[in-house]
């Protein structure tokens, strides 16, 4: 998750001495990165194409995951999706 947040977020690239704000950089790096994985999950694009879709539509794709959220069986395939990604790496 480091290079993916160091590539795409410029999280290293950070020149801060306050740990108030580091941390809640990495926390909003961290639900980023999370919202791509779950973007690419429920569109089935590889994830370089839903990251890069994601960035360009944003509010999209917020909505596409909102909608899908609200049902129970997806979240459940979501889920599991999820966990074999992180599995994987």
């Amino acid at each position: 998750m480091h290079r993916i947040k160091d590539m795409d977020l410029f999280e290293d690239a950070i020149r801060s001495t306050d740990k108030n704000a580091l941390h809640n950089i990495a926390n909003l790096n961290n639900l980023a990165v999370q919202l791509f994985h779950l973007y690419q999950a429920i569109s089935g694009k590889e994830f370089r194409k839903a990251k890069i879709y994601f960035q360009t539509n944003p509010l999209e794709c917020i909505t596409t995951i909102l909608s899908v959220m609200s049902s129970e069986e997806i979240i459940n395939s979501l889920i599991k999706e999820l966990d074999k990604q992180k599995r994987s790496r």
